[in-house]
């Protein structure tokens, strides 16, 4: 069931080749190969990098933590693509494996904002770390299924803050897309890095202008290019546009355009839908009061076809965004009245028209920040919550393809924890990532392998532990379908009126016409 939950901690690239040495420390269940040491180059920006690298790739280990088998299934990952991952384990029993790599150099700050499952098992992250908040690296890393490292790149001088903010898996490398301000023109600008499978740089190059400008987000074309979303200042030298800039597969601007108003409006997050684009984030020019979340649908050549925003309070956003099955969308954000923020889920037609939404938080604070498609249709959502406790926990929560809540988990300890992106696996598991801190302590990388029931670890969850979510179906549309750590399966009525298909409601647990 679960696999791993930790806090990773690894070093960016030092300069001059410098001698890296990396520690993996697995509390139990340890893989019988660890990473091995290695050194690296400095890559600044989109520059060639001079000298030899070294490969710092462990050999993959195929070995299994006793007690869990893999097995090859499908996956879908937080842009709705499909993938293969030997990345959902069967029955788990035992303690939870943690699994730390400690830097003897100096410790980093860093976090996690995105993470792919990969069509032959495993997982890759991007991020960024540097010596403070505002000298970082971007950095891409590679996890096998049960969270050994495989290889970890850095892209970026460090000596401003360079960061990594999304990627695409594609068959023959990645893509990431950031910002990067050691080698800017203005503030910063947006910045897209494609890389080999191994994570070496194939090419990186920056786009914009005089002012601020940056990517948060990026979508595969069929013609090998890319889309990347983000914000603008330098083209219309205003207040932050929204802002797409499409490449072919070398990274040679093919268009680009600004999309907003006369205020401050901003894209975070973009995928292909099949005869152009789609992009969220926020929009303050068409808002009544404050902000609202935004989402935008362009064509191929980046025309505006539609431009919809949803507002429920004086500050809302979309912060992620993923295409359905059905070609509809799904956005996660923020919905805040008077200073209370809450965590909003939407879906929409192909249109951008809403089918139903969520509204999930208490009195204090909650947001989202990742969202995936699951198996069968639903929602796997991440972000953070702090109602009820001193501190923040990363926070995930599970909906059917109706926008019911079947399940939600916290996780965290002291201090706090943020969960940005996720990815959905097979049978309900999922990984998140983002990143952790403690009082007097830096920024790590934050991971949660779970189970399908949400279970941050094996321990406690009883039956649940030999149990995947098609045990507990009972097949019934008006139930929702939980496994409980002493009881084992449950099965709850919906609400009256929840949702149960194309017009039809539940009423005392069936699903009538509605």
């Amino acid at each position: 069931m679960t696999l791993f939950s930790a806090s990773l901690s690894v070093p960016p690239k030092p300069l001059r080749l410098a001698p890296v040495l990396l520690v993996a420390l697995c509390l139990t269940g340890c893989p019988q190969s660890s990473p091995g040491a290695g050194a690296f180059a400095l890559d600044s920006g989109g520059a060639d990098v001079t000298g030899a690298v070294q490969d710092t790739t462990a050999p993959v280990d195929a070995s299994v933590p006793d007690g869990v088998a893999a097995q090859l299934d499908g996956a879908t990952t937080s842009d709705g693509t499909a993938s293969d991952t030997a990345s959902q384990p069967l029955p788990c029993t035992g303690p939870l494996q943690q699994w730390f790599t400690k830097s003897m150099i100096a410790p980093q700050y860093e976090q996690a904002r995105g993470v792919k499952a990969l069509p032959g098992g495993g997982f890759v992250i991007v991020g960024d770390a540097g010596s403070d908040t505002y000298k970082r690296q971007a950095r891409l890393t590679r996890l096998s299924d049960y969270g050994t490292l495989i290889w970890h790149r850095t892209f970026g001088s460090g000596e401003k803050e360079d960061r990594g903010e999304a990627l695409v898996v594609l068959a023959d490398g990645y893509a990431v897309a950031g910002a990067i301000r050691s080698v800017s023109a203005g503030a910063s600008d947006g910045w897209i890095i494609r890389t080999d499978l191994d994570g070496n740089k194939v090419w990186a190059k920056s786009y914009g202008g005089e002012k601020t400008d940056l990517f948060e987000g990026i979508a595969a074309t069929s013609d090998g290019g890319f889309v990347a979303a983000g914000t603008n200042r330098s083209i219309k030298n205003s207040l932050e546009d929204g802002w797409l800039l499409r490449t072919d597969k070398d990274g040679v601007v093919l268009w680009q355009d600004t999309y907003g108003g006369s205020h401050i409006d901003q894209l975070r997050d973009v995928v292909a839908n099949g005869t152009g684009f789609a992009a969220a984030g926020e929009n303050w020019s068409a808002a009544s009061t404050g902000s609202d979340a935004w989402l935008l649908l362009v064509n191929a050549k980046g025309l505006q076809t539609a431009s919809k925003v949803y507002g429920k309070g004086d500050k809302d956003w979309a912060r992620a965004l993923v295409r359905m099955p059905d070609g509809g969308f799904a956005l996660t954000g923020k919905a805040s009245d008077k200073g209370n923020p809450k965590l909003w889920v939407i879906r929409t037609d192909a249109q951008g028209n809403m089918l139903w939404e969520s509204v999930r938080g208490d009195n204090q604070s909650e947001q989202g920040w990742g969202i995936a498609v699951t198996t069968e249709g639903g929602l796997v959502v991440v972000g953070d919550t702090n109602s009820g406790k001193t501190g923040t926990d990363a926070w995930q929560l599970r909906y059917d393809a109706y926008g019911n809540l079947l399940w939600d988990q916290r996780y965290g300890g002291a201090g706090n924890q943020w969960a940005a992106g996720v990815v959905a696996l097979p049978a309900g598991g999922s990984l998140l990532v983002g990143r952790a801190w403690n009082s007097g302590s830096l920024d790590d990388v934050f991971l949660v392998r779970s189970g399908p029931w949400g279970h941050g670890s094996c321990e406690g969850v009883g039956p649940c532990g030999a149990k995947v979510q098609a045990d507990c179906d009972d097949g019934l549309p008006c139930t929702a379908d939980r496994c409980d750590s002493i009881d084992g399966c449950t099965h709850t009525n919906l609400l009256d009126k929840a949702a149960c298909g194309v017009a039809m409601l539940c009423v005392g647990g069936k699903c009538l016409q509605g």
